[in-house]
């Protein structure tokens, strides 16, 4: 009878404290390994229903083998392991726009941009305390050499669609402490001891707490950039990923585009490029879409659709895009479009993201990690041939003696280009 009494009043007690709290009782019941094996079962029951085509490149047992043995495994798996586990089921799904996002829940970056350039992995970018080792090769972190730290972390990678992708992620991936420890590279979360080799082959060992993106991005500052030279003034600038440059003397202008505005502020920022290229006669146009990750690309046709109208432009031959490993998403998506529609010459390296493919990506939250998974909605044809990413007309590569100069070799080959049509006009 006692025991009757305590259950009417327990449950009396939830329906005074509401729903959510029954939910959170019930969960704090359950283990972790429970727990997570419901959100994995909610992660591939949703993946089904909102994914255009889940099972385009895996087939659909294997898919299910994959989740049944990672749900065999929880018990011996911390979350970090289990995060892991889950990119590396998302990678096989073959397309980069679906991810199980290492930055989709808690984590920290280690302070250096670590990126591929000429083959090696070089810190390009990093905060005031570690400036002097910009330009440096990492050659291991806790002791393990580079080649087993690229073999462990690219099979788990995030968005990668062709080898040019793969190149570009690193910078998103190989700082992160929580995928680092996960992979066992590091023996302990949140601080590693990073070996680089500077210009005079001497190793150098730095011993780094990891830091909140928040802090990254307001610290790591310093970075090895390319002069863009004659095209490093704005004229009209929308924000730092939307801006226009021109030199008069080559009746050039440089239009930079990294990122995606509103269509309300592309519309005033493409009415204001307009007008100023039709007033200073302006004959060639260099649109950079290099540092372009992705966004609305109907936004972007926008930009073209007020191009089109400046019939100051040299619509044979003088239009130009800059493209590379970190052009992705809809930024390869207006690059594939600027060469049909503004008869554009690509200049640069082949994009990350490949013409024909699956993109539009949307996502959910996983019901008790809190975790953030991204999926395809649509399957998109940007051009006739399927090939891994869209090839440049002019392949310029950036190389380290680029960086190690400031020289940009892809801008300077465009304005080498129109001054030789410039020159041969004039005789």
């Amino acid at each position: 009878m006692q025991t009757k009494h305590k259950v009417t009043l327990f449950v009396i007690i939830l329906c005074f404290l509401g729903v959510s709290t029954i939910s959170r009782v019930v969960a704090d019941d359950k283990s972790d390994s429970e727990l997570w094996k419901e959100d994995i079962y909610h992660y591939k029951s949703v993946l089904e229903k909102q994914h255009i085509n889940l099972y385009h490149s895996i087939d659909e047992k294997v898919f299910n083998q994959k989740i049944e043995n990672l749900i065999k495994k929880l018990p011996a798996l911390n979350k970090h392991e289990i995060m892991v586990e889950m990119m590396r089921i998302t990678r096989t799904i073959g397309d980069g726009h679906t991810q199980f996002l290492v930055m989709g829940g808690p984590h920290n970056h280690y302070p250096f941009s670590l990126e591929w350039i000429d083959g090696k992995i070089r810190v390009m970018a990093t905060n005031t305390e570690y400036k002097r080792f910009l330009g440096n090769e990492l050659l291991a972190i806790d002791e393990v050499p580079i080649s087993e730290i690229l073999a462990k972390i690219e099979p788990v990678m995030q968005g990668i669609e062709n080898e040019y992708s793969l190149r570009a992620r690193y910078r998103w991936h190989l700082n992160v402490s929580e995928l680092l420890y996960g992979l066992h590279i590091t023996p302990s979360l949140g601080r590693a001891t990073f070996t680089f080799i500077g210009e005079n082959n001497s190793e150098k060992h730095i011993n780094a707490d990891a830091i909140s993106m928040d802090k990254f991005v307001s610290s790591v500052v310093h970075r090895l950039t390319l002069d863009k030279g004659i095209f490093s003034h704005a004229n009209i600038k929308d924000s730092d990923g939307l801006w226009l440059s021109s030199n008069k003397a080559l009746n050039t202008a440089y239009l930079y585009f990294s990122q995606y505005p509103s269509r309300n502020d592309m519309e005033d920022f493409a009415e204001d490029v307009q007008e100023y290229l039709i007033e200073n006669n302006i004959q060639n146009l260099i649109v950079d879409l290099r540092d372009n990750g992705g966004g609305n690309f109907f936004v972007g046709l926008l930009l073209a659709q007020y191009l089109n109208l400046i019939d100051s432009l040299n619509w044979d031959n003088g239009i130009y895009v800059l493209i590379g490993e970190h052009t992705y998403s809809a930024g390869m998506s207006n690059a594939a479009q600027y060469r049909s529609i503004l008869n554009a010459t690509l200049v640069g390296e082949p994009t990350g993201a490949n013409p024909v493919g699956y993109q539009d990506a949307d996502g959910f939250t996983l019901p008790n990690s809190g975790r953030y998974v991204q999926y395809s909605k649509r399957m998109y044809r940007f051009q006739n041939e399927s090939s891994n990413g869209v090839i440049p007309d002019h392949h310029i590569i950036n190389d380290w003696e680029s960086y190690a100069s400031g020289k940009d070799k892809q801008l300077a080959y465009i304005t080498s280009l129109i001054r030789k049509t410039k020159e041969s006009f004039a005789y």
